[in-house]
Protein backbone atom coordinates (compact mmCIF):
# COMPACT_ATOMS: atom_id res chain seq x y z
CA UNK A 1 0.00 0.00 0.00
CA UNK A 2 1.10 3.66 -0.61
CA UNK A 3 1.22 6.01 2.21
CA UNK A 4 0.67 9.26 1.49
CA UNK A 5 2.35 12.18 3.33
CA UNK A 6 1.02 13.92 6.70
CA UNK A 7 0.10 17.64 6.86
CA UNK A 8 2.96 19.34 8.02
CA UNK A 9 3.34 19.32 11.95
CA UNK A 10 0.11 17.03 12.25
CA UNK A 11 -0.16 13.97 14.48
CA UNK A 12 -2.05 11.47 11.91
CA UNK A 13 -3.23 7.79 13.01
CA UNK A 14 -2.62 4.78 11.06
CA UNK A 15 -6.89 4.61 11.03
CA UNK A 16 -6.48 8.13 9.59
CA UNK A 17 -3.44 7.75 6.63
CA UNK A 18 -5.27 4.26 5.39
CA UNK A 19 -8.83 6.22 5.23
CA UNK A 20 -7.47 9.24 3.54
CA UNK A 21 -5.57 6.26 1.03
CA UNK A 22 -9.67 5.00 1.09
CA UNK A 23 -10.68 7.79 -0.07
CA UNK A 24 -8.44 8.49 -3.52
CA UNK A 25 -10.27 6.50 -5.62
CA UNK A 26 -13.49 8.44 -5.22
CA UNK A 27 -15.83 5.84 -7.36
CA UNK A 28 -14.65 2.99 -5.46
CA UNK A 29 -15.26 4.31 -2.01
CA UNK A 30 -18.58 5.33 -2.78
CA UNK A 31 -19.25 1.81 -3.59
CA UNK A 32 -17.48 0.60 -0.66
CA UNK A 33 -19.24 3.15 1.65
CA UNK A 34 -22.69 0.24 2.22
CA UNK A 35 -19.77 -2.11 3.41
CA UNK A 36 -18.06 0.12 5.91
CA UNK A 37 -19.07 0.11 9.36
CA UNK A 38 -20.50 2.55 10.51
CA UNK A 39 -17.91 3.71 13.12
CA UNK A 40 -15.95 5.07 10.52
CA UNK A 41 -18.27 7.37 9.33
CA UNK A 42 -17.21 10.24 11.23
CA UNK A 43 -13.70 9.95 10.17
CA UNK A 44 -14.33 9.57 6.60
CA UNK A 45 -16.64 12.81 6.72
CA UNK A 46 -13.69 14.70 8.37
CA UNK A 47 -10.95 13.72 5.74
CA UNK A 48 -13.13 13.62 2.84
CA UNK A 49 -13.89 17.59 4.17
CA UNK A 50 -10.50 18.16 4.75
CA UNK A 51 -9.17 16.74 1.22
CA UNK A 52 -12.32 17.92 -0.84
CA UNK A 53 -13.03 14.83 -1.98
CA UNK A 54 -16.71 15.97 -2.97
CA UNK A 55 -18.01 12.96 -4.54
CA UNK A 56 -17.75 10.88 -1.07
CA UNK A 57 -18.59 13.28 0.58
CA UNK A 58 -21.55 14.22 -1.12
CA UNK A 59 -22.48 10.47 -0.41
CA UNK A 60 -21.91 10.35 3.20
CA UNK A 61 -24.23 13.10 3.75
CA UNK A 62 -26.82 11.04 1.33
CA UNK A 63 -26.13 7.74 3.55
CA UNK A 64 -25.17 9.21 7.14
CA UNK A 65 -26.13 6.68 9.33
CA UNK A 66 -26.66 8.44 12.57
CA UNK A 67 -29.46 11.07 13.46
CA UNK A 68 -27.21 13.51 14.17
CA UNK A 69 -24.49 15.01 11.58
CA UNK A 70 -22.54 17.89 13.05
CA UNK A 71 -20.22 19.74 11.62
CA UNK A 72 -18.41 21.13 15.56
CA UNK A 73 -18.49 16.99 16.59
CA UNK A 74 -17.03 16.45 13.19
CA UNK A 75 -14.46 18.80 12.27
CA UNK A 76 -12.47 19.51 15.41
CA UNK A 77 -9.40 18.07 16.92
CA UNK A 78 -9.50 14.63 17.08
CA UNK A 79 -7.13 11.30 18.32
CA UNK A 80 -6.37 10.62 14.72
CA UNK A 81 -6.15 13.98 13.69
CA UNK A 82 -4.72 17.49 14.92
CA UNK A 83 -6.13 19.18 12.81
CA UNK A 84 -8.92 21.23 13.63
CA UNK A 85 -11.04 22.08 10.44
CA UNK A 86 -13.25 24.53 12.78
CA UNK A 87 -10.47 27.16 13.01
CA UNK A 88 -10.14 27.29 9.34
CA UNK A 89 -13.10 28.76 6.68
CA UNK A 90 -14.34 26.62 4.96
CA UNK A 91 -13.67 25.58 1.19
CA UNK A 92 -16.63 26.23 -1.12
CA UNK A 93 -16.21 23.11 -2.74
CA UNK A 94 -17.02 21.26 0.52
CA UNK A 95 -19.84 23.12 1.50
CA UNK A 96 -21.44 22.90 -1.79
CA UNK A 97 -20.69 18.94 -1.54
CA UNK A 98 -22.45 18.60 1.78
CA UNK A 99 -25.59 20.58 0.70
CA UNK A 100 -26.18 18.57 -2.67
CA UNK A 101 -25.51 15.52 -0.37
CA UNK A 102 -28.41 17.12 1.63
CA UNK A 103 -30.63 17.63 -1.28
CA UNK A 104 -30.12 13.95 -2.90
CA UNK A 105 -30.83 12.88 1.00
CA UNK A 106 -34.34 14.59 1.17
CA UNK A 107 -35.17 13.51 -2.48
CA UNK A 108 -34.63 9.84 -1.44
CA UNK A 109 -37.80 7.50 -1.26
CA UNK A 110 -38.93 5.52 1.11
CA UNK A 111 -37.45 2.37 -0.71
CA UNK A 112 -35.14 2.19 -4.04
CA UNK A 113 -35.17 -0.11 -7.04
CA UNK A 114 -32.88 -3.17 -5.52
CA UNK A 115 -32.37 -2.16 -1.50
CA UNK A 116 -33.85 -2.61 1.31
CA UNK A 117 -36.02 -0.09 2.96
CA UNK A 118 -34.26 3.51 4.95
CA UNK A 119 -33.60 2.08 8.40
CA UNK A 120 -35.97 5.36 9.79
CA UNK A 121 -34.34 4.25 13.01
CA UNK A 122 -31.07 5.76 11.91
CA UNK A 123 -32.66 8.45 9.71
CA UNK A 124 -30.86 11.78 10.17
CA UNK A 125 -32.60 14.08 11.89
CA UNK A 126 -30.64 17.15 12.88
CA UNK A 127 -27.98 18.39 10.13
CA UNK A 128 -25.75 21.30 12.67
CA UNK A 129 -23.64 23.31 9.95
CA UNK A 130 -22.55 26.07 12.87
CA UNK A 131 -19.56 26.75 14.44
CA UNK A 132 -17.41 27.24 11.49
CA UNK A 133 -14.73 30.27 11.57
CA UNK A 134 -16.73 33.06 9.75
CA UNK A 135 -14.23 36.51 10.82
CA UNK A 136 -16.27 38.51 8.95
CA UNK A 137 -13.57 40.01 6.99
CA UNK A 138 -13.56 39.40 3.23
CA UNK A 139 -13.91 35.98 1.85
CA UNK A 140 -11.15 34.03 -0.27
CA UNK A 141 -12.73 32.88 -3.44
CA UNK A 142 -12.41 29.56 -2.34
CA UNK A 143 -14.16 29.68 0.83
CA UNK A 144 -17.75 29.91 1.66
CA UNK A 145 -19.44 32.55 4.50
CA UNK A 146 -21.65 31.38 6.61
CA UNK A 147 -24.16 33.82 5.04
CA UNK A 148 -23.93 32.33 1.69
CA UNK A 149 -23.79 28.66 3.51
CA UNK A 150 -26.83 29.44 4.97
CA UNK A 151 -28.68 30.80 2.47
CA UNK A 152 -27.95 28.04 0.01
CA UNK A 153 -29.34 25.55 2.71
CA UNK A 154 -32.49 27.57 3.14
CA UNK A 155 -32.64 27.32 -0.57
CA UNK A 156 -32.57 23.92 -0.48
CA UNK A 157 -35.17 23.26 1.97
CA UNK A 158 -37.59 26.00 0.53
CA UNK A 159 -37.01 23.75 -2.72
CA UNK A 160 -37.81 20.67 -1.29
CA UNK A 161 -40.82 21.69 1.02
CA UNK A 162 -42.78 22.91 -2.32
CA UNK A 163 -41.56 19.83 -4.09
CA UNK A 164 -40.01 21.98 -7.15
CA UNK A 165 -36.80 20.02 -7.23
CA UNK A 166 -38.39 16.36 -6.52
CA UNK A 167 -38.19 13.57 -9.43
CA UNK A 168 -41.88 12.79 -10.77
CA UNK A 169 -43.85 10.72 -8.28
CA UNK A 170 -41.53 11.08 -4.98
CA UNK A 171 -43.40 12.86 -2.28
CA UNK A 172 -40.59 15.82 -0.72
CA UNK A 173 -39.97 14.14 2.90
CA UNK A 174 -41.16 17.31 5.04
CA UNK A 175 -38.46 18.97 6.55
CA UNK A 176 -39.50 19.79 10.75
CA UNK A 177 -37.96 21.42 13.80
CA UNK A 178 -36.78 25.05 12.40
CA UNK A 179 -34.86 26.34 15.74
CA UNK A 180 -33.25 29.52 14.23
CA UNK A 181 -34.20 31.62 11.92
CA UNK A 182 -31.72 34.72 10.20
CA UNK A 183 -33.11 37.83 8.46
CA UNK A 184 -31.44 40.94 8.07
CA UNK A 185 -32.96 44.04 6.40
CA UNK A 186 -36.49 43.70 7.28
CA UNK A 187 -37.74 47.54 7.15
CA UNK A 188 -40.57 47.77 9.67
CA UNK A 189 -40.18 51.35 10.86
CA UNK A 190 -43.31 52.60 12.17
CA UNK A 191 -41.92 56.28 11.84
CA UNK A 192 -42.30 55.91 8.05
CA UNK A 193 -45.03 53.74 7.00
CA UNK A 194 -46.11 53.00 3.69
CA UNK A 195 -49.16 51.06 1.95
CA UNK A 196 -46.64 48.54 0.13
CA UNK A 197 -44.57 48.08 3.08
CA UNK A 198 -46.98 47.92 5.50
CA UNK A 199 -48.90 44.98 4.00
CA UNK A 200 -45.59 43.42 2.87
CA UNK A 201 -44.51 43.86 6.52
CA UNK A 202 -48.21 42.04 7.88
CA UNK A 203 -47.39 39.09 5.19
CA UNK A 204 -44.11 39.02 7.11
CA UNK A 205 -45.37 38.55 10.48
CA UNK A 206 -48.31 36.04 9.51
CA UNK A 207 -45.63 33.90 8.22
CA UNK A 208 -43.62 34.55 11.72
CA UNK A 209 -46.41 32.63 13.25
CA UNK A 210 -45.72 29.24 11.39
CA UNK A 211 -42.72 28.70 13.38
CA UNK A 212 -44.14 26.77 16.38
CA UNK A 213 -40.45 25.38 17.80
CA UNK A 214 -38.11 28.61 16.78
CA UNK A 215 -35.79 29.50 19.78
CA UNK A 216 -33.28 31.82 17.96
CA UNK A 217 -34.14 35.08 15.91
CA UNK A 218 -31.65 37.35 14.23
CA UNK A 219 -32.79 40.61 12.64
CA UNK A 220 -29.80 42.33 12.30
CA UNK A 221 -29.79 45.78 10.70
CA UNK A 222 -33.72 46.17 10.42
CA UNK A 223 -35.40 48.92 11.07
CA UNK A 224 -38.30 47.44 13.70
CA UNK A 225 -38.69 50.88 15.46
CA UNK A 226 -41.94 50.71 16.92
CA UNK A 227 -42.81 47.72 16.10
CA UNK A 228 -41.21 44.87 18.24
CA UNK A 229 -43.94 44.08 20.37
CA UNK A 230 -45.65 42.97 16.56
CA UNK A 231 -42.60 41.12 15.85
CA UNK A 232 -42.19 39.18 18.88
CA UNK A 233 -46.03 38.38 19.74
CA UNK A 234 -46.50 36.10 16.57
CA UNK A 235 -44.23 34.14 18.23
CA UNK A 236 -46.02 30.95 19.94
CA UNK A 237 -42.60 29.89 21.43
CA UNK A 238 -40.27 31.99 23.97
CA UNK A 239 -37.10 32.84 22.15
CA UNK A 240 -33.61 31.85 24.00
CA UNK A 241 -31.32 33.47 21.68
CA UNK A 242 -32.18 37.31 20.36
CA UNK A 243 -29.99 39.42 17.74
CA UNK A 244 -31.25 42.88 16.84
CA UNK A 245 -27.98 44.65 15.89
CA UNK A 246 -28.36 48.10 14.15
CA UNK A 247 -32.10 47.80 14.49
CA UNK A 248 -32.77 51.89 15.74
CA UNK A 249 -34.93 50.43 18.64
CA UNK A 250 -37.00 52.90 20.72
CA UNK A 251 -37.94 52.66 24.43
CA UNK A 252 -40.94 51.25 23.88
CA UNK A 253 -39.28 48.44 22.35
CA UNK A 254 -37.39 48.09 25.35
CA UNK A 255 -39.64 48.02 27.37
CA UNK A 256 -41.81 45.16 25.59
CA UNK A 257 -39.14 42.79 25.16
CA UNK A 258 -38.49 43.21 29.05
CA UNK A 259 -42.19 42.75 30.13
CA UNK A 260 -42.74 39.56 27.57
CA UNK A 261 -42.23 35.85 27.93
CA UNK A 262 -39.06 35.95 25.70
CA UNK A 263 -36.98 37.77 28.65
CA UNK A 264 -37.13 35.24 30.85
CA UNK A 265 -35.63 32.76 28.61
CA UNK A 266 -33.12 34.80 27.11
CA UNK A 267 -29.67 32.74 26.88
CA UNK A 268 -28.08 35.25 24.19
CA UNK A 269 -29.20 38.93 23.37
CA UNK A 270 -27.36 41.39 20.90
CA UNK A 271 -28.35 44.72 21.11
CA UNK A 272 -24.96 46.29 19.37
CA UNK A 273 -25.60 49.66 17.25
CA UNK A 274 -28.41 50.56 18.92
CA UNK A 275 -27.89 53.95 21.22
CA UNK A 276 -28.63 52.83 24.89
CA UNK A 277 -27.15 56.05 26.08
CA UNK A 278 -30.12 58.13 26.35
CA UNK A 279 -33.95 57.16 26.72
CA UNK A 280 -33.09 53.82 26.10
CA UNK A 281 -31.25 53.49 29.16
CA UNK A 282 -33.70 52.91 31.72
CA UNK A 283 -35.71 50.07 29.94
CA UNK A 284 -32.19 48.66 29.04
CA UNK A 285 -31.72 48.08 32.50
CA UNK A 286 -35.06 46.98 32.83
CA UNK A 287 -34.54 44.26 30.30
CA UNK A 288 -31.27 43.10 32.04
CA UNK A 289 -33.35 42.55 35.21
CA UNK A 290 -35.87 40.25 33.84
CA UNK A 291 -32.94 38.37 31.93
CA UNK A 292 -30.61 38.14 34.99
CA UNK A 293 -31.11 34.72 35.47
CA UNK A 294 -30.82 33.00 32.62
CA UNK A 295 -28.52 35.28 30.02
CA UNK A 296 -25.18 33.86 28.58
CA UNK A 297 -24.23 35.94 26.28
CA UNK A 298 -24.57 39.96 25.74
CA UNK A 299 -23.18 41.84 23.21
CA UNK A 300 -23.48 45.49 23.19
CA UNK A 301 -21.19 46.82 20.58
CA UNK A 302 -21.28 50.60 19.50
CA UNK A 303 -24.04 51.29 21.73
CA UNK A 304 -22.81 55.01 22.96
CA UNK A 305 -22.18 53.49 26.41
CA UNK A 306 -19.88 55.85 27.96
CA UNK A 307 -18.82 55.82 31.72
CA UNK A 308 -21.88 57.69 33.29
CA UNK A 309 -24.04 54.38 31.64
CA UNK A 310 -21.91 51.73 32.32
CA UNK A 311 -21.51 52.79 35.89
CA UNK A 312 -25.08 53.28 36.34
CA UNK A 313 -26.08 49.69 34.39
CA UNK A 314 -23.08 47.66 37.01
CA UNK A 315 -25.81 46.81 39.63
CA UNK A 316 -28.10 44.60 37.34
CA UNK A 317 -25.32 44.09 34.83
CA UNK A 318 -23.54 41.69 37.72
CA UNK A 319 -26.82 40.24 38.40
CA UNK A 320 -26.41 37.88 35.39
CA UNK A 321 -24.49 35.67 37.45
CA UNK A 322 -24.51 33.09 34.88
CA UNK A 323 -23.36 35.70 32.00
CA UNK A 324 -19.97 34.07 30.20
CA UNK A 325 -19.26 36.57 27.82
CA UNK A 326 -19.60 40.43 27.53
CA UNK A 327 -19.58 42.50 24.85
CA UNK A 328 -18.86 46.28 24.65
CA UNK A 329 -16.50 47.19 21.79
CA UNK A 330 -16.79 50.75 20.45
CA UNK A 331 -18.05 52.09 23.33
CA UNK A 332 -16.58 55.48 24.70
CA UNK A 333 -15.32 54.08 28.25
CA UNK A 334 -12.12 55.10 29.83
CA UNK A 335 -9.64 53.42 31.62
CA UNK A 336 -11.47 54.52 35.30
CA UNK A 337 -14.51 52.86 33.68
CA UNK A 338 -13.01 49.61 32.78
CA UNK A 339 -11.15 49.48 35.73
CA UNK A 340 -14.77 49.63 37.72
CA UNK A 341 -16.71 46.78 35.72
CA UNK A 342 -13.51 44.66 35.93
CA UNK A 343 -13.73 45.07 39.94
CA UNK A 344 -17.52 44.93 39.68
CA UNK A 345 -17.73 41.59 37.84
CA UNK A 346 -15.34 39.58 40.27
CA UNK A 347 -18.83 38.24 41.21
CA UNK A 348 -19.49 36.72 37.94
CA UNK A 349 -17.85 33.44 38.50
CA UNK A 350 -19.12 32.21 34.87
CA UNK A 351 -17.55 35.18 33.06
CA UNK A 352 -14.41 33.78 30.52
CA UNK A 353 -14.80 36.70 28.10
CA UNK A 354 -14.90 40.22 28.10
CA UNK A 355 -14.43 42.42 24.74
CA UNK A 356 -13.61 45.81 25.73
CA UNK A 357 -13.20 48.84 23.81
CA UNK A 358 -9.84 50.88 23.44
CA UNK A 359 -10.41 53.22 26.24
CA UNK A 360 -10.87 56.69 25.35
CA UNK A 361 -7.86 57.67 27.52
CA UNK A 362 -5.80 56.06 24.44
CA UNK A 363 -6.66 58.40 21.95
CA UNK A 364 -5.96 61.65 20.92
CA UNK A 365 -8.09 64.59 20.74
CA UNK A 366 -11.45 63.06 20.54
CA UNK A 367 -14.80 64.66 19.99
CA UNK A 368 -17.71 64.25 22.52
CA UNK A 369 -19.11 62.53 22.63
CA UNK A 370 -17.45 60.55 20.28
CA UNK A 371 -19.41 58.42 17.91
CA UNK A 372 -18.73 55.10 17.21
CA UNK A 373 -17.16 55.87 13.53
CA UNK A 374 -14.53 57.73 15.14
CA UNK A 375 -13.41 55.14 17.93
CA UNK A 376 -13.41 52.57 15.02
CA UNK A 377 -11.40 54.68 12.96
CA UNK A 378 -9.18 57.03 14.72
CA UNK A 379 -5.46 55.76 15.77
CA UNK A 380 -4.77 55.22 19.39
CA UNK A 381 -1.44 55.68 21.20
CA UNK A 382 0.01 52.04 21.26
CA UNK A 383 2.29 52.85 24.35
CA UNK A 384 -0.76 54.20 26.51
CA UNK A 385 -2.60 51.07 25.49
CA UNK A 386 0.61 49.09 26.09
CA UNK A 387 -0.04 50.41 29.33
CA UNK A 388 -3.96 49.91 29.85
CA UNK A 389 -3.61 46.21 29.16
CA UNK A 390 -0.42 45.75 31.45
CA UNK A 391 -2.98 47.27 34.41
CA UNK A 392 -6.09 45.15 33.64
CA UNK A 393 -3.86 42.01 33.58
CA UNK A 394 -2.41 42.77 37.08
CA UNK A 395 -6.18 43.67 38.41
CA UNK A 396 -7.35 40.00 37.14
CA UNK A 397 -4.17 38.52 38.46
CA UNK A 398 -4.86 40.33 41.84
CA UNK A 399 -8.47 39.34 41.92
CA UNK A 400 -7.26 36.05 41.35
CA UNK A 401 -9.19 36.20 37.35
CA UNK A 402 -6.56 35.67 35.44
CA UNK A 403 -8.64 32.63 33.86
CA UNK A 404 -11.02 35.58 32.31
CA UNK A 405 -9.89 37.00 28.78
CA UNK A 406 -10.27 40.59 28.52
CA UNK A 407 -9.50 41.45 25.09
CA UNK A 408 -10.35 44.08 22.09
CA UNK A 409 -9.90 41.53 19.62
CA UNK A 410 -13.55 41.73 18.18
CA UNK A 411 -13.45 39.78 15.21
CA UNK A 412 -11.58 37.11 17.14
CA UNK A 413 -14.32 36.73 19.99
CA UNK A 414 -17.55 37.22 18.00
CA UNK A 415 -18.69 34.31 19.99
CA UNK A 416 -20.84 31.39 20.71
CA UNK A 417 -23.34 30.02 18.23
CA UNK A 418 -26.62 29.49 19.90
CA UNK A 419 -26.47 25.94 19.83
CA UNK A 420 -22.89 25.87 21.76
CA UNK A 421 -24.25 27.83 24.56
Amino acid sequence: MRWLPAWPSAMHTLVFLSTRQVLQCQPAACQALPLLPRELFPLLFKVAFMDKKTVVLRELVHTWPFPLLSFQQLLQECAHCSRALLQERPSTESMQAVILGLTARLHTPETEAGTQPLCRKHALRVLDMTGLLDDGVEQDPGTMSMWDCTAAVARTCIAQQQGGTAEPGLAPIPVEHLASLRLHYVHGDSRQPSVDGEDNFRYFLAQMGRFTCLRELSMGSSLLSGRLDQLLSTLQSPLESLELAFCALLPEDLRFLARSPHAVHLKKLDLSGNDLSGSQLEPFQGLLQAAAATLLHLELTECQLADTQLLATLPVLTRCSSLRYLGLYGNPLSMAGLKELLRDSVVQAELRTVVHPFPVDCYEGLPWPPPASVLLEASINEEKFARVEAELHQLLLASGRAHVLWTTDIYGRLAADYFSL
